[in-house]
């Protein structure tokens, strides 16, 4: 089965190609302006418009480039691109690096948004195409890439295949969404309770080391509620799903592919359990975190990666405090005192810190309402994971003309 009509067009016969660049560190008046600005290390999403990192118009001037909206951005240069090709499309204008390029389509033979999903269904082919630099790092030959050809169907058909595909992409991206409000309401809820008080301030409250709180509460070290577990695993199969630090990311697990157990790296020795929580050692603000919400006999972990368990507090109560913007740049700011190659925290910091437990009907209030979010935050996650199998599979045959979408009932 094929496209109804269609032709055959190389890449470079109608794209055009910018490259980007990096505004001097060093310069401050360069950099938290209003632009963002998109490199290696925060090109995460598929659909481009924010960035952690911003520039300003100074910098953007002395050093970068704009990517306009229905541009593509691809990752050309780095080591991360031996574990993923990140390919975005840009919904909003954004500043990108050196590492990155522009892709800027004829849209008078073809849709941005097609070819967006062209290249994400043809990832196998672009990584046939990487070349290793000197320092081991990945690399893509631009006049290689601009050789390889692209079946094109008619606009109608294009149109119609992309809408299919955004209807996953855009029921993810609000699950995402909805995700992301239910974590700023638990953020938020315990401020009021925890850190503020505003239900309390009727009451009695008393000194303690967190400074006055209500009275019956009490403030006691992670020492007491919790402890670092390092039991190594009994690698009892021959294959096992290995988990570094930068497989995990904000509550999510990135991956479940299974490896040869005796081609895993040396630091893949420890086990995990339903309920633990994984917390990487390393730049703690980049929050490689996860809680183990399932069987994990399958799994094990590096040894970068702490293995906390709650002894005597609710798991999620637990994940939900370590998790915390306060806690975590804390946490930064203790791996950054240290010295050493990277910014890196033990458990001997965590054990230390100070939480605030309520008293016993507040805290079990407190307790469900977490359990009941983190519950409804899984489900969407699950729900996603589905529809990203689901589109993936589709994808490509929708993309090869295999599977063809009705014209005529799109709107």
């Amino acid at each position: 089965m094929s496209f109804r009509e269609s032709y055959e067009l190389t890449i470079g016969e109608f794209t055009t190609w910018k490259s980007g660049g990096t505004p001097l560190k060093s310069k401050s008046e360069y950099w938290n302006g209003n632009i963002p600005w998109i490199s290696a290390k925060n090109f995460k999403e598929t659909k481009i418009s924010r960035s952690d990192m911003m520039i300003t118009e100074e910098g953007l001037k002395k050093g970068s480039r704009i990517a306009n909206v229905g541009s593509i951005l691809l990752l050309v240069r780095g080591s991360g691109l031996f574990n993923d090709i990140p390919i975005g499309l840009v919904v909003k204008p954004v500043a990108f690096n050196q590492d990155l390029k522009s892709i800027e389509v004829d849209q008078s033979k073809i849709t941005p948004e097609y070819f967006h999903f062209w290249l994400r269904s043809n990832k196998h082919v672009l990584e046939g195409l990487l070349e290793h630099t000197s320092i081991g790092a990945g690399k893509f030959d631009i006049d290689r890439l601009q050789s390889l050809k692209v079946v094109i169907p008619q606009k109608c058909e294009q149109i119609s295949i992309v809408d299919t595909l955004k209807l996953f992409d855009d029921k993810i991206e609000l699950n995402n969404h909805i995700n992301k409000n239910l974590e700023e309401m638990a953020q938020a809820l315990y401020k009021s309770w925890f850190v503020d008080f505003e239900p309390f301030q009727d009451g009695e409250f008393e000194d303690s080391e967190l400074g006055m709180i209500p009275k019956g509460w009490r403030a006691v070290s992670l020492n007491d509620v919790c402890a670092s577990i390092s039991v190594k695993h009994n690698f009892n199969n021959e294959k096992l799903i290995f988990l570094n630090t930068g497989d995990i990311e904000k509550g999510l697990f990135l991956h479940c592919d299974y490896s040869d157990v005796n081609q895993m790296p040396g630091q893949a020795k420890k086990s995990i359990a339903k309920g633990d929580i994984l917390y990487s050692e390393i730049r703690p603000i980049n929050k490689h975190y996860a809680y183990v919400n399932f069987d994990s006999d399958d799994y094990v972990v590096s040894t970068k990666l702490m293995v906390i368990r709650a002894t005597a507090i609710n798991n999620r109560r637990l994940y939900h405090y370590l998790t915390s913007n306060d806690i975590i740049h804390k946490l930064q700011n203790e791996a950054e005192s240290r010295s050493g190659t990277f910014p890196q925290i033990r458990f001997e910091h965590i054990r230390k810190l100070m939480i605030l437990i309520a008293d016993i009907e507040t805290e079990n209030t407190f307790v469900n309402f977490l359990e009941d979010l983190y519950n409804k935050i899984d489900n969407n996650n699950y729900q996603s994971e589905v529809l990203k199998e689901l589109r993936n599979a589709l994808l490509p045959k929708l993309m090869s003309g295999e599977i063809r979408v009705p014209i005529e009932e799109v709107n």
